[in-house]
């Protein structure tokens, strides 16, 4: 005869532990659930229509911002750094690098960079991503505020979440947002993870 086992299993709250007696045969189904279901955490959300509000509110300096700039796709150097494409860049606001609009963007002039012998061929345009977005804007907007960018454009402060949003940091801001215009309800809470 084969002996009957017990198996001490965590119930909802962790602490406590009780003990169920399997006999010979007997699998996991058979089990009642000993897990509880936990509430879920309220955590800072955003909905829908703050994403495209936000959006809506950068989207000029935004295409503005990706029209006068690329990036080099060929030289680990200058990985990360936007290059001005134009003598007198926009974004800097007395023609030198060191008083400039940039928002802490790493960046330099395309003169400079061709001058230190990178090739045409390895540039590319800047798209408007959802990483550039949150280097641009949501960096350096939250940076002294100790708030996400949830906390300080939602005044209903935190609740569970109805989604939880993962996407590609690359991809178009805009395209992320007209995903979600097909995926969720306007009234759902979103943890979107940026």
């Amino acid at each position: 005869d084969a002996e009957a086992s017990a198996v001490t299993a965590p119930t909802g709250g962790g602490a406590e532990a009780s003990a169920v007696t399997m006999s010979p045969g007997t699998t996991d189904k058979d089990i009642p659930s000993l897990k509880e279901e936990a509430a879920p955490a309220p955590v800072p959300f955003v909905r829908l229509q703050q994403i495209v509000d936000f959006h809506s509110e950068i989207a000029q300096d935004l295409q503005a911002y990706t029209e006068s700039h690329c990036i080099c796709t060929g030289a680990d150097r200058y990985k990360d750094v936007h290059f001005c494409i134009r003598d007198a860049c926009p974004f800097s606001t007395s023609g030198r690098s060191r008083s400039d609009d940039h928002r802490g963007q790493a960046h330099t002039s395309l003169r400079a960079l061709l001058e230190a012998g990178v090739s045409a061929a390895q540039l590319q345009p800047l798209a408007a991503s959802t990483h550039l977005v949150v280097s641009r804007y949501v960096r350096p907007m939250t940076k002294n505020s100790g708030k996400s960018l949830a906390q300080m454009i939602n005044p209903e402060g935190a609740a569970p979440c109805d989604a939880f949003v993962t996407h590609a940091w690359s991809e178009p801001f805009a395209d992320l947002i007209e995903s979600l215009r097909g995926a969720v309800d306007p009234a759902e809470r979103l943890f979107l993870c940026c």
